[in-house]
């Protein structure tokens, strides 16, 4: 649900795309299309970019307070695929597009 009602809607108009998300080894994905944006369980068909590691070390990456935490979390996380898509996806939350 946060990462549906916490995203910065107008950073994240130009995204269109699915991001896998596995956290805790349970898979996610998060797809925007459009201004419709869809969380679901599950491993979805394709994807532009995946993201793999703990809940709270994805909260981290998004949300943390200043750079030093955000470097310090997705240090933490494995990405695979698309890294700008990745890096804006990030920019659409407070933490991340504050400090960069």
């Amino acid at each position: 649900l946060t990462l549906r009602s916490m995203i910065d809607g107008a950073a994240a108009a130009p995204l269109e795309g699915t991001i896998r998300l596995t956290l805790d080894g349970e898979d996610f994905s998060w797809t925007k299309d459009g201004e419709d944006i869809r969380l679901a369980r599950g491993t979805p068909d394709r994807w532009r970019v995946s993201i793999a590691g703990a809940p709270d070390v994805l909260a981290g990456w998004l949300f943390g307070e200043g750079e030093e935490a955000m470097l310090a979390a997705a240090d933490q996380l494995s990405v695979e695929g698309d890294l700008d898509f990745a890096m804006r996806f990030a920019d659409c939350f407070g933490a991340a597009s504050s400090d960069f």
